[in-house]
């Protein structure tokens, strides 16, 4: 099956939701900047953090 939409499409995220997010966590458009610059590394180690985060979301049953 091809998907022809993004995620934000997908999930009907526009830039006013997107801007309601960064006020929510209090991202600035750097800092935002500076996350996107380290997507090599990020992906590089997604598996395990993917893991460790919902290791800790099941500590909590």
């Amino acid at each position: 099956m091809l998907i022809e939409k993004t995620l934000l499409e997908q999930f009907n995220i526009n830039e006013i939701e997107i801007q309601r997010r960064m006020e929510l966590f209090k991202l600035t458009q750097a800092e935002l900047d500076l996350l996107a610059a380290q997507q090599p590394i990020i992906e590089q180690h997604l598996d395990g953090l993917v893991a460790k985060f919902y290791d800790k979301q099941t500590q909590f049953d």
